[in-house]
């Protein structure tokens, strides 16, 4: 299997609908998420340049080559992804508010947020 470039997988899975038609986020990360979004964070800050050379993780793919939606609907019991997920997310990588980061940023955490809360 040839892996895309996880830009490239992020542009592909994510929604289009835009975060600033989310508002408002909790700016508090869930503690049911916090050491997942700290790891996150750590592991992809400092190489956040390079999201559009870089191959997707396997681990990433496989979870979104399962029914990922089923699996995350099951595992948030119905409710909504926690903001606070997003917006951790969005200050430790690319130091902005969700609003503010453009279409391919908002793939990048919306595929991360969406494993995220796959795996926890």
């Amino acid at each position: 299997m040839v892996l895309m470039k996880f830009q490239d997988f992020c542009n592909k899975m994510a929604t289009k609908e835009s975060f600033k038609e989310q508002q408002p986020f909790d700016v508090v990360v869930p503690d049911r998420y916090k050491v997942a979004v700290n790891a996150m964070i750590e592991n992809l800050r400092s190489r956040r340049n390079a999201f559009n050379i870089i191959d997707t993780p396997p681990y990433i793919v496989k979870v979104f080559d399962k029914d990922y939606i089923t699996i995350l609907d099951k595992k948030l019991e119905g409710g909504d992804v926690p903001t606070g997920v997003i917006y951790g997310l969005s200050k430790g990588i690319y130091g902005l508010d969700p609003i503010d980061l453009n279409e391919s940023q908002q793939a990048i955490i919306k595929v991360l947020t969406t494993y995220i809360c796959i795996q926890n």
